[in-house]
Parts: C-alpha cells; structure tokens; sequence
C-alpha cells in the first residue's frame, strides 16, 4: 500500500472557527454539534439541535469563501495564511457535499428534500423524551464537524487526495442514509422513491468530489498554494484541476531556471508584505552574500579562468519527490524510477514550503555526490523571503555530531552571527514568520565519525513537534548522499526529495555562464567555449552539477575536452586525472626536470589510487581518515608527514594524499571537540578507474619483471605477488561494471607481447593461488576481518577475470586450470566462490563471464557478450561425449540472456553440475512453450496456524499435468487448478498458462462425475471469472461427458449464448440444453 500523510487538516468546526468570526450562528451551532457528538449533553440541553436547518447558510458562506479568500489572507503572516489556507479547503469539502445532497435528491423527483430532513418538532421531543440523540445522528454530525477532512499532500498525486476524499463522501454518506430512514419525513415516502434515493444508486460520493473539483480549481485562480499543492503540471495529476492556473504557474517557473528565483519571487507575492524583524534580516544578509561569492571557494587548480557567482552558476536542477512508507527505498535507483515523474525542483520546495505538512515531518533531500545538495540549502537560505521565513542553515561537519538538534542549531547560529543566540528567543521574534531549518549532511555525520543516528529524523521530527507544541511551528530539511539513505529510521509523513543528474537543457543553461563568463579570457588564450555536443560526450560526468564544472576546467586549458570525443573512457580519465596531477606538481615542485615530473605524476596517481584502494576493499564508497592512515602506514611505509604551522597539528598521511586533488569530497564532523573526516571521490568513477589503473599496472610489472629471465634463457623465481594480493583478495573486480570495463580497455591498451605476458603470469599465479605464501609481503594489511577462505576465493576469482580480459579470445579451461579434463576443477572454484564470496558479488561474477562449451568441444570461459543462451551448448560432460547435438525431432531451445530462464541455464552452465544441467533440459520445453516465471516462488500464508506454503510455479503446472487423479481427493485436485488458475490470471496475465490449466480440464473431464466438474469449475470461476471463449469449451467438454446436467444456471449460459450469436458465431449448445426466456 502507498504511505499515507500524517494528518494535517481541520476539522469542518475548527475551519469555521477560524475563518467564521461573522457566522455567529454557524459557530454557535457547530460547537453545539461538536458537543453532541462527543456524547455531552442530551437531546434537551442542547436545544434542538439540527445542522440540516442551516444548511443554506453553510453553503451560501461555502461560496463566499472561495470569493473573498484573498481578501481574507491578505497582509497576514506566512503560518497565519497556511492556517487560513488549510480552513478554507475544510469549508470547500463540505460544502461540496452539502450541494450535491440537495441536487441528487431534486433530481430523483423524491417528495424528501433536503430541508425535509430537518427534525420535526414531534421528533424535538421525541428526542428530549428519550434524554440523548441517536446513534446514527451523533455519528453523522461527528463525520461533519468534528473529523479531520483529507488535504491534499504536496508530496503525492492530486489523485490520491480524490480517492481520500471519495471515502470520506461515502462514509458521510452512509450515515446519512441510516439517519435520515428513522425521521418521519423518511417514511412517509413512497417505497419505490426511497430505493432510488439510495446513496448507492444516487453515487453522491463520486459527484461531491466532482463538486469539490469545481471549487477548488476557482481557489486556484487566486490562490498559488491550491495550484502548488494540485502538482501543477505533475503528468499523475488530475488535469481539469490544474489545466489552468497550474500550468501558467509551471511555465513561470521553468523560465526562471537559475538561482531558485522563481521561489523568491513566488514567495514574495505570496507574503503579507509586512517588513522583517531585525534578527531575520540580519540572518538573511549574512546568507544573501553567498549569492555574490563564487560558485566554488575552495581551492581549485585554474588560476586563469573566473568562476560565476552563485547567483548566476546555479541551474535548478530537477527533482523526484515521494512520500516514505515503511516499504520504501530511497537507496535505489530503481525504486526512484518507478516514483512520480521528475519535476522542476523551484515546483518541488514550493509546494513544500507552503503546505501544513512542511511542519510536522522533515524533507529529505538526496543526491549523489556533486548533485548540488549543500548548494541547494545555500541558495535557499539565501532566497527565502525574510518577511515571511527565518532560515537557519546548520553545516552538520561543523557542529558537534552527537548534539541534539537544539544544540547543532544554536551552534551553528552562533558561527553565523558570531555571538551567542538562543533558539528560543530568536523563534519568538519569528513573529508569524515560518521557521526552516535546513541540516545540510547527515551522511557526513555517518561517515566521518561512524555514529550510529538511524533516529536522527525521527530526532527532527521530534523537534518539529516539541516546537508546535510551543507555539513555534517550524520546517526542516536534511540532505544526505543517496547511498546512506537506508541506514536511517524516516518518521510517519516525511517525504524524500532526489536530487536528478542535468538534463541536455540544464547543462546548455550551466555552459552558457560558464562560457559568458570566461569569454574574454578564454579568447585571449585562443581557447574555444566549450559546447554543450562535447561536455555531454561524457555523459556520466558532464550530468552531475560539480563534474560538469571539472570539465569544463579540464577544457580550459588548452581545449583537451574537444579531442576526447573519440577516446575511450579509460584514455579520458587517464588524460583528465594526469592533467590535474601535473598542475598539483607544478605548484608544488616546479623544478623538476620533465622525466622527474612524469615520474611524481605518477606516483601522485598512485597515492591516489590507494584512497580507492582503501574503499575497494571495504566494498564502500568512502573511508575515514583513520582507516586510510592504517592503510597508508602498510601500503606506503614512510609516506612523509608535513609539520603543522604554531600550534596546529601535523597533516596526516591521508590528509595529504587527498588534500591535492580537486576531485575527492571531504566530509567532515565534529564529536568531542574532535575533527573527524572521510573521503569519497566526487564521482565512483574516478575511484574505479584508479582500482583498475593500479591493479593493472601491478599485474604489468610482475609479469615483464617474470618474463624477462625466460627471454634471456635464465632460471626465474617466482615474484612476491604480495602487494597484487593484498589489492585483490578482499573484493572482486566485477562488483562494479564500470571498474571491470576499465581493467578491460587499460589492459586493451598494453602492447600485445606486455598482454601476453599477463595472461601468462595470471595463469601461473592462479595454480597455486589457493596455497598459503608465508614469504609474500604486505601480510599485516588486514583493512577488513575477512577469513582466509574468502580472501583466496577473492584473489582466485580476480585472477581468472585478468586472465579473460588479457586473453584475444574465449580462454579454454584447460589452459587457465592446466589440467586436461576440466570440468570437476572449474566445478570446485566454482562453488569456493560460491560459497566464500558475498552472494551480490558472486552474482556479478557469473554476470560478467560465460562459462561454454566451443565447437571444438572444449569448456571455454568469457567476458559475456549478451548472445541468447542455446539449450545444447548445457553438456553433461566433455570430450569423453564426443560431438553433442539436439536430436531432429527436439527444438534446440534458445533463451535470451536476461531472461529468468536463461540466467537458470548460465548458473547451470557456469557451475558445469550434472545435475543442474539435467534439470534444464528437463524444464527446457516448459521455458519455450510457457514462457518465464516457472522458476518463481510461490508463498501461501496461513494465518490461522503461522505456516507458509511453498512451491514453485513449475512445480504446480507439472503437478497438474502429471499427477493421476483420485477420485477421494477431488478437494485437492480442484485447490490445485484454483492455484495454478489463480497464477494464469495474476498481474502478468499468462495465455499460455490458461490454456494449459484449460486443456488439463478437458482431459481430466472424462474421469470426473458431474458433481466433481462443478467443484473444480466453481474453484476456478471464483478465482478469476472465466472469458466467453473459456466457458464455451468448458460447457462443450461438460456436455459431452454429462449431456443431462446443466453446470451454469440460465441466466449464465444464455448471456454466453446470446453474445457470441452476436459475434456472429454459431450456436455453441444443443437443442435443449439451454431454456429460452
């Protein structure tokens, strides 16, 4: 189910109470109601109470509502006007209803009107007789005045507020109906009336939210909030509602698509217009001036072109928003995909901002890193209206890490505004104005300290409560980097925000100030502007708001972007991660000879390489200082320390090693008045060429270094595979695609003899690769606790893939095991790895290489290439079979690769288990003619007694297919067809399914009684009602079997009959078995 909004709407008394200060009468009734249907007071001390005798003016005041809101909010505050807003939709709901009721009632010519349905002064007394209201009455008058009515949340379709209100309308009118039958005015109606007034029949739900629809789409003319919260333009939104002013408001915000202006602006036509105190004003000038600074203050390595202000450089990215249930994934990828439809993030904040949800649950904003999320924060704060908003911005690596929210506020009050401020006394001058709190990297408070906050949120929305509890409502806003966003707990209401890579307009938009920007020194330089074709030739960087900016340094120089059109990835990041290295050693050491300073490029790349060593092995994407220091003290022993200046500490080894590069995110937090940090690369890509630039020129080395004795006729020794060991036992290469396509285009790009010298060195590492090397150096690097089974499982497997990727062609097993029958070998690494490496990793394995068997008949192994998967290429066993072939009268099955069954036969394939290899070609013809999903599994959950049952789908088609029916037990045969029946007809509706569970009938209905058909037919109509076409055949089989028994009623088989007569098919049924009416 999806997760549902906290409840943040009024009642239809509170809204009156709010906006109703002229209805005197309404008020005064309303409370009476509200009394009544709390259970206070009786018939006769609440003087007669009847909502139905005001109805007029409830409506009559419904209308001049929505006439005079704008009036209403105008020159008030921001919390003030939401209140009012949130009002004046209660009043719409009811009144919606109120007019629907009394047209319905017209409109079916019923003597009963609505003003019938006042109470008599018989029933008065009746009432106050009897000393309480009735029942049905109480409840009634308690569903109008008193329960909350569904708003609209800004964070799910406009649809899902309908639906809402849908229920609510047919509860309302539910009660109704039970009330309205015990009055007089009821029964003096005629019988045949009173059952075409029913709320059934009369469908006063479904026009309500008709009604409502109306009234609020004329709210959105004058009102931008109703707009906001209907999701302007969202494509899931209800487009009569939003048509209009939604759509003008959409358009306006796309054309401010820098700075988040459109917020500014919007926000400042919406306000009261009423002047900041002094606090707030202050605040927001000291966030203001982020605007003018450059888009980047920290240290960058182009002193010779000018970055754009903030104001001018930030592009509104777009945004996916959803609301967090308990089931959600915000770490996934593919569970975002599956959300709304991206929208403009201008849109996204708005209808946050100005809706009463804003101030109960956090937004939490994700996104990769270099998405822009401490950017987005910036820029709010410093866009936010300070005449209706007071925007506190705490930079959570610089406030203690173990603080409670009150605490990381103030502190960070206090670095802004350089004196001490009390939270509270700067919330009391808010003065209406609505306090956000934006808290800009909790990851970092994961990741450089390794705090355990998975309550942090629910901390947040703790805090958000405590302070309207007080009076103070206020909103607040986390972001995180996307990968940490399931290791934290999300309370009841809080929605989620992802930030979207750019899109080919936005990076057009970001290159045009860019390029505005630079024109003149760019031009001096002779240096081109670089264009938006050749930013995105490197899609993966040129999306993310950050890389782009890196880009278009790297371009600056001398235009190296325009040539890399062509290049290979890996020849673009070996180019790009070289260029930024040479500036890095120039500036330190600029008297280096040219081979000197290669050599300190390259080995400024290497130190590098060890920060996403250091990840690599921890399967991360980022590391601690403290870790990468114990890294560096075994993989690089005397790596020089610099001193600290006065009385600061010395930089520590990894401070830097990282401390040079542009491109690796520093994360930051304090705890115990210590720094602590940890490093991740802007973009994983740069970790992951590093990995395999590394590993690769490792595996070189040794290999030249142990091929060069044997060129030279000389006795060789086996090297010290040490330092390639302690790189590659902890993870396989294949856990990330993009790190095994750079060790395959580095590898690709080594002269032919160098790559044949690796393959051979692999190949012989790998013989004794699972035997202890108590000389090997590097046995203190231990990052991980990792068991030694599973690092030579881990080194083995990552021998193989160089191995592959080194060879020119499908490798034979026999050459890379060096045995002659291959099979029982191949089969024990594969399962070690099976069994030793993490089940994820393993998978990845399996994906990237294909186990086959060639044409010659040799077991081969590849990197896969996406050819479908061929029934026959599965073999139970190899040369000792001689040539293998599917006889003539048997298809040679096919499978696509990523196809359920396809990846059954590459697991079949890859393991070489006669076993699983026979039970393919077993279910093969279950694959081809029935299609995928027989492998899936299938749960039955008894409450009753706690057990689950389980079976696979094929497992129950072949059941029914093959089991021999017994005549006493006809209930399990038939809970069996209603099984499989059920699967046929589930979401992925199965053609091939139905006619197998159909043809199985057919057969079956010559061994059946008459009374065991019905049992099995009625287990499967009742499932899922049968189509025509499948009643026909079932009839004709019955009929065949049992021509005296009629197995439908009349009414069944003549609706059957008559539409295919009118299809023009012939009469199915014989003389007789069908009575005519």
């Amino acid at each position: 189910m999806p997760p549902r909004a906290r409840p943040h709407a009024l009642s239809y008394a509170d809204a009156v109470r709010l906006l109703g200060a002229d209805q005197s009468r309404l008020v005064r009734l309303l409370d009476l109601a509200a009394k009544a249907a709390a259970g206070f007071g009786t018939a006769s001390t609440l003087g007669g109470l009847d909502l139905f005798a005001v109805r007029e003016d409830a409506v009559k005041w419904g209308h001049e509502i929505v006439r005079s809101l704008r009036e209403r909010i105008t020159g008030i505050s921001r919390m003030k006007r939401t209140d009012r807003l949130v009002a004046a939709h209660s009043i719409i709901v009811v009144t919606a209803f109120f007019e629907v009721l009394d047209e319905e009632l017209q409109s079916a010519n019923a003597s009963l009107k609505l003003a019938d349905l006042e109470i008599n002064r018989e029933e008065q007394v009746a009432l106050a007789a009897g000393g309480s209201l009735p029942e049905h009455y109480r409840q009634l008058l308690g569903q109008l005045v008193s329960e909350r009515i569904p708003l609209p949340s800004p964070h799910m379709p406009f649809e899902s507020a309908l639906h809402e209100l849908d229920g609510y309308y047919k509860a309302l009118a539910i009660s109704l109906r039970r009330f309205v039958s015990g009055l007089a005015a009821w029964h003096e109606m005629d019988a045949g009336v009173r059952r075409r007034i029913e709320p059934s029949e009369l469908d006063i739900a479904a026009r309500a939210v008709s009604r409502y629809e109306e009234l609020y789409l004329r709210l959105t003319a004058d009102i931008p909030e109703f707009a906001l919260w209907s999701g302007l333009r969202d494509h899931q939104a209800t487009r009569r509602t939003v048509e209009g002013v939604g759509t003008e408001l959409a358009v306006r915000l796309s054309a401010l698509s820098t700075g988040l202006s459109g917020v500014r602006d919007l926000l400042q036509e919406m306000s009261g217009g009423r002047g900041a105190t002094e606090a707030r004003a202050e605040l927001s000038a000291h966030y203001r001036a982020a605007l003018d600074r450059p888009v980047l203050t920290e240290r960058y390595p182009y002193p010779r072109v000018t970055l754009p202000p903030l104001a001018d450089a930030y592009v509104n990215p777009h945004c996916r928003i959803a609301l967090l249930g308990h089931d959600s994934l915000p770490a996934s990828d593919d569970w975002w995909e599956e959300q709304a439809h991206p929208v403009e993030v201008q849109s996204g904040l708005l209808r946050h901002l100005s809706a009463p949800h804003a101030q109960s649950a956090p937004l939490v904003v994700l996104g990769h890193p270099g998405a822009g999320k401490s950017v987005l924060t910036t820029m709010l704060a410093a866009q936010l209206p300070a005449n209706d908003f007071l925007p506190v911005r705490v930079e959570l690596r610089a406030v203690a890490a173990n603080a409670s929210i009150l605490d990381q506020v103030e502190e960070a009050l206090r670095q802004r505004l350089q004196r001490r401020v009390e939270w509270r006394e700067l919330a009391d001058t808010a003065d209406g104005a609505l306090p956000v709190i934006m808290l800009d990297g909790f990851d970092e408070l994961l990741q450089a300290t390794g705090v355990h906050r998975s309550d942090y949120l629910n901390q947040v929305a703790r805090f958000q409560q405590d302070s309207a509890d007080r009076g103070r409502p206020v909103a607040a806003i986390v972001t995180s980097r996307t990968v940490v966003a399931d290791r934290v707990l999300y309370p009841e209401g809080s929605a989620a925000m992802r930030l979207e890579p750019f899109d080919d307009d936005q990076v057009t938009a970001w290159l045009e100030v860019w390029n505005r920007t630079n024109a003149d020194q760019l031009a001096a330089r002779g240096v081109r502007p670089l264009t938006p074709e050749v930013a995105l030739s490197q899609p993966e960087l040129a999306r993310q708001p950050l890389l782009l900016m890196l880009l278009a340094l790297y371009d600056s120089a001398a235009n190296a972007l325009h040539g890399a059109a062509g290049l290979a990835s890996a020849d673009l990041y070996e180019r790009l991660l070289t260029e930024f290295a040479r500036r890095e050693v120039r500036k330190h050491r600029p008297d280096l000879s040219s081979d000197d300073e290669e050599n300190e490029i390259a080995e400024e790349l290497d130190r590098l390489a060890l920060v996403a060593v250091a990840m690599f092995v921890r399967r991360a994407q980022s590391v601690t200082e403290s870790q990468l220091d114990r890294d560096l003290a075994v993989l690089r022993p005397g790596e020089p320390v610099a001193g600290g200046r006065g009385f600061s500490r010395p930089l520590t080894a990894a401070q830097i090693v990282v401390g040079r590069f542009f491109f690796v995110h520093e994360s930051r937090a304090t705890r115990d008045s210590e720094h602590e940090r940890a490093f991740e690369f802007l973009h994983a890509t740069f970790g992951e060429y590093l990995v395999a630039r590394l590993v690769v020129h490792t595996l070189a080395d040794l290999a030249v270094e142990h091929a060069a004795p044997a060129r030279r006729r000389a006795h060789r020794t086996r090297p010290d595979d040490g330092f390639l060991f302690a790189l590659l036992s902890f993870a396989v290469l294949t856990g990330r695609e993009a790190q095994l396509d750079f060790t395959d285009d580095i590898l690709a790009r080594l002269p032919r003899d160098e790559r044949h010298d690796c393959r051979a060195f692999t190949i012989e590492l790998l013989a004794d690769a699972l035997d202890d090397q108590p000389t090997r150096a590097y046995r203190d690097y231990s990052p991980v606790r990792t068991p030694t089974s599973a690092r030579l499982a881990a080194y083995s497997a990552n021998l193989v893939a160089l191995a592959v990727l080194a060879s020119e062609g499908p490798l034979p097993v026999t050459d890379l095991l060096g045995v002659d029958e291959p099979r029982t070998p191949w089969s024990r690494y594969a399962h070690l790895w099976r069994g030793q490496l993490p089940i994820e990793e393993f998978n990845t394995f399996v994906d990237a290489f294909r186990v086959d068997w060639s044409s010659d008949y040799r077991l081969v192994i590849y990197r896969e290439n996406g050819a479908p998967i061929i029934l026959s290429d599965l073999r139970p066993g190899g040369r000792l079979f001689g040539s293998l072939a599917t006889p003539d009268y048997l298809t040679d099955y096919r499978a696509p690769l990523e196809s359920e069954f396809g990846l059954m036969m590459r697991r079949a394939n890859f393991f070489q288990s006669y076993t699983r290899t026979a039970s393919m070609h077993t279910l093969a013809p279950y694959a081809e003619y029935l299609g995928s999903g027989i492998g899936h599994w299938v749960y039955d959950f008894h409450s009753d007694h706690g057990v689950v049952d389980m079976a696979t789908t094929g497992r129950l088609l072949l059941e029914l297919r093959l089991r021999p029916i017994s005549q006493s037990d006809i209930a399990r045969r038939a809970a069996l067809y209603q099984r499989c029946w059920e699967l046929a007809n589930g979401p992925d509706e199965r053609v091939e399914w139905r006619g197998l569970v159909l043809r199985q009938l057919t057969e079956d209905a010559a061994q059946l009684n008459a009374e065991q058909m019905i049992t099995i037919f009625n287990a499967l109509d009742e499932t899922a009602p049968l189509t025509p076409e499948d009643l026909i055949g079932v009839m004709r089989v019955f009929w065949r079997f049992h021509p005296a028994v009629q197995i439908f009623d009349d009414e069944r088989a003549l609706q059957v009959r008559e539409l295919l007569i009118t299809q023009g098919h012939p009469d199915p049924f014989p003389a007789g078995w069908v009575r005519d009416s």
